[in-house]
């Protein structure tokens, strides 16, 4: 892939290509910024560039080490994240034990620490150890969304690679990249733009198909055409998790359709629907759009408090039936 295919990262890509040229890699780098912004898929191509047997900053992608690399079977590349939401002291002294032997094909036994502000103070003080001391031939990439929640001690022994918000369109040219087709690449993108964690990947599908229902159903009930949308809103939240992935585009559905009403000229959640949209915005009152959401935001509140999903949404179209019918 090379990095050229980086979205949005100039100032990383700059910073990672001027330490390969010149061999100057540090030991650890900490790689910051929002979600979903493709701190994973860098961090993937500095491994496989630092491998390349080809190209000397950069990957061809074509030879062994690079489709090693890729392909997550590199012997040389430690892939480490949490485990029940912590990354625990064993699993930290597990990697220490590992950086002790040399590496087996490359120059350097390279650690990639994903979620690492999920680190316990146990495992961020092991850890620490081998930043302040690391073994010659280890490189570590910390991968976080969060470095305020990092102890400042882990982060000032590190490189900083800082990473940029992206625009939806960037968001979406990344998840294109990843294999993602055009329309799920765009319902993925619209919702990490609004701050949302992804599913997991089997559920991406599924991210997209919910997208076009929630929007079927504004679009029925703003036609007044209730049962039809009843009918097919009951059997879609039959499930709790499909149930909490349509809430969540109906707010931010609703949301899209009140910056269509009010500011055309600000970005959108979802600017691949903003013709759909705007039609709609066009037959709904910025003050209904606003009782909307703050309905479905409640929804949302109660289903979290683990309301049956069934019902609860039986009764928010009841709730949106006058808000938004003709």
């Amino acid at each position: 892939m090379g990095f050229a295919h980086i979205e949005g990262q100039a100032r990383a890509v700059q910073l990672l290509r001027r330490a390969l040229a010149s061999g100057r890699v540090a030991h650890a780098y900490l790689f910051y910024g929002p979600s979903g912004v493709g701190k994973r898929l860098t961090a993937l191509q500095f491994l496989k560039a630092l491998y390349c047997q080809a190209l000397p900053d950069d990957s061809c992608d074509a030879c062994a080490a690079c489709r090693k690399v890729a392909s997550g079977n590199h012997p040389d590349v430690l892939r480490l994240a949490p485990e029940g939401g912590t990354l625990g002291i064993e699993a930290i002294r597990a990697l220490q034990r590992r950086l002790g032997y040399r590496p087996y094909e490359g120059v350097r036994t390279a650690v990639l620490l994903e979620d690492c502000d999920a680190l316990s103070l146990p495992a961020a003080n092991a850890l620490l150890k081998t930043l302040e001391e690391p073994p010659a031939e280890a490189l570590l990439l910390l991968l976080t969304c969060r470095k305020a929640a990092l102890p400042l001690t882990v982060v000032s022994r590190c490189q900083p690679v800082p990473f940029q918000p992206l625009t939806p369109a960037q968001r979406q040219a990344l998840f294109e990249r990843q294999g993602l087709d055009r329309e799920t690449a765009a319902a993925a993108a619209a919702f990490v733009q609004s701050g949302l964690p992804l599913p997991a990947g089997e559920a991406l599908p599924l991210l997209r198909e919910l997208r076009q229902q929630a929007l079927a159903l504004l679009q029925a009930l703003a036609r007044g055409e209730v049962l039809p949308a009843f009918l097919e809103a009951r059997a879609l939240a039959g499930q709790r998790e499909r149930c909490e992935l349509l809430l969540h585009w109906l707010a931010l559905l609703c949301r899209d359709l009140a910056v269509v009403r009010l500011s055309p000229a600000t970005g959108l959640y979802n600017p691949t629907l903003r013709q759909a949209l705007s039609a709609l915005a066009a037959q709904l009152s910025p003050a209904a759009l606003l009782a909307a959401f703050t309905r479905i935001d409640q929804a949302r509140q109660r289903l979290a408090a683990h309301g049956n999903a069934q019902l609860l949404f039986e009764a928010l179209l009841l709730e949106l039936q006058p808000l938004l019918s003709p």
